[in-house]
């Protein structure tokens, strides 16, 4: 299993990108309803599965995505 994207889940909505700060970007200047305040920050496995920051550092680092253990995956830290 790899991490494929980064991905943050509002409202029950799971939105992707590349990057955490794009995500947010793009939520703001769409027409959403949902207020940006019941969020969580996460990642997309290839399998499609949403995964939090500390279970997505542990299959970086397992299918060698990072190089270095991590307690917690940044969108930054996958290439």
């Amino acid at each position: 299993m790899k991490i494929k994207t980064a991905a943050i889940r509002i409202n029950g909505k799971i939105l992707t990108g590349k990057r955490h700060d794009d995500i947010i970007i793009e939520y703001i200047q769409s027409n959403y309803k949902d207020p940006l305040t019941n969020f969580e920050y996460g990642f997309i496995t290839d399998s499609g599965e949403f995964v939090s920051r500390e279970r997505a550092a542990e299959i970086a680092f397992e299918s060698g995505q990072i190089s270095m253990k991590v307690r917690r995956l940044l969108s930054e830290d996958i290439k």
